[in-house]
């Protein structure tokens, strides 16, 4: 990717957490969303990330749409009993219509079929940070 268009002002000091069942999942997003200068945390459990979420709202989540210990929706459900508005990117393994609709309804900002496009992610991502701002 061409580092000249940022698609972020790296002086937004977004912050973005990550959260996916599989580590090498999580770290090439990480890789990809460093390559537009945010700050990236990743989590191990939707339950760690719930928790710091609530302590410290990041600018966007990106998360595995199941985790061994919560799933997606019921963290959006959750960060939504907080009074949490982060925008929740999922990312599940397929995107049957029903899981789709499900996400949305529940407050998702957006969700993507593994494997997804990294534009597409980063895009997705730009546009949740600055809605969030």
């Amino acid at each position: 990717m061409d580092k000249q268009f940022k698609i972020i002002s790296p002086d937004c000091n977004a912050k973005v957490y990550v959260a996916d069942r599989d580590t090498d999942v999580s770290q090439s997003i990480q890789l990809l969303l460093k390559t537009e200068d945010l700050m990236v945390n990743l989590f191990d459990s939707g339950q760690s990330l719930l928790k710091k979420a609530i302590i410290e709202p990041p600018s966007c989540i990106v998360m595995d749409a199941i985790m061994p210990d919560i799933d997606g929706l019921t963290l959006l459900q959750r960060m939504r009993e907080h009074a949490i508005e982060t925008p929740v990117i999922l990312l599940g393994g397929n995107s049957e219509v029903a899981a789709v609709v499900d996400a949305v309804k529940a407050g998702a900002w957006d969700y993507f079929e593994k494997p997804f496009l990294q534009r597409a992610l980063i895009d997705s991502v730009a546009r949740a940070i600055k809605a969030a701002l």
